[in-house]
Order: C-alpha cells, then sequence, then structure tokens
C-alpha cells in the first residue's frame, strides 16, 4: 500500500466518524469553502471619471494650501516649496560666501522663490579641473 493510499483511507475514516449536522430549518447557512467550488474571475476595481484626477501618483492637480494666515516669509516658502508637486534637489552658491555652497530644495517652475537651504557645504575646486585661459572662474 502507498502512502497516498493510507491517507486516502484514513481521510475516508474521518469523514464516515463525524456526522454531518443537517442545516436547522428558517436559519441560513454560513460560509462553505470547498475545493469544488467555481473559481470567480476577479475584476479589478474600476474608477471614477472625478477620482481618477485625483491620484496621488500624478504630478498636477489640486493642492491644498494649509499656509497660516499672517505667516513669515520664510514660512510661506516652505509652504509653497511643500505643496509644488514636482521639486528639485539642487547645489547652490552661498549668497554671502563664495567658499561655501548650500544642499537645496527648489520647487519646478516658481521662478521668483528662493530654494530652501538643507545643509552647508564647503566649497572645493577639483584639482583636475581645466578652463580656458579667458575664464575667469
Amino acid at each position: 500500500m502507498t502512502l497516498a493510499e493510507k491517507i486516502a483511507a484514513r481521510q475516508a475514516e474521518r469523514a464516515a466518524a463525524q456526522p454531518t449536522p443537517a442545516p436547522l430549518p428558517g436559519k441560513p447557512r454560513g460560509l462553505v469553502l470547498s475545493s469544488k467550488a467555481p473559481e470567480l474571475p476577479i475584476q479589478p476595481p474600476t474608477l471614477a471619471p472625478e477620482s481618477a484626477d485625483r491620484s496621488l501618483g500624478l504630478p498636477q492637480g489640486q493642492s491644498i494650501d494649509m499656509t497660516p494666515v499672517d505667516a513669515l516669509p520664510e514660512t510661506k516658502i516652505w509652504h509653497q516649496a511643500l505643496n509644488a508637486f514636482e521639486s528639485e534637489l539642487v547645489v547652490t552658491n552661498d549668497p554671502l560666501d563664495p567658499t561655501h555652497s548650500w544642499l537645496a530644495v527648489f520647487p519646478k517652475g516658481a521662478k521668483d522663490v528662493p530654494p530652501i537651504l538643507i545643509h552647508r557645504l564647503q566649497f572645493f575646486e577639483h584639482p583636475a579641473t581645466k578652463r580656458p585661459a579667458n575664464h575667469p572662474f
């Protein structure tokens, strides 16, 4: 006798030993899961047209401005960059010290907004830098 035959015989004994309760009249039977049940096709949910425009993965749409009413200029700049759909990580020069630069965030498309300075870096000229003779920098 093979292992599969032994397992089938044990399952048949257990099924014969357990009486199946009859459903009570007037009460629905609960969910019965069976391997014999037909498999239903899974359909992806369809989005309504107005909710498709508001997907979080889109780089355009409407943002909610949460800037305080009497905010300082720095707070207004921060909220404008925070609500921007696209921003860039840039390295910019220090406006007061030419020996340093800044790692900054700059909102794309905003021309009159200064970048948000994140971390100050020391500017170091690479020793292998080659420039034309008439280049002043």
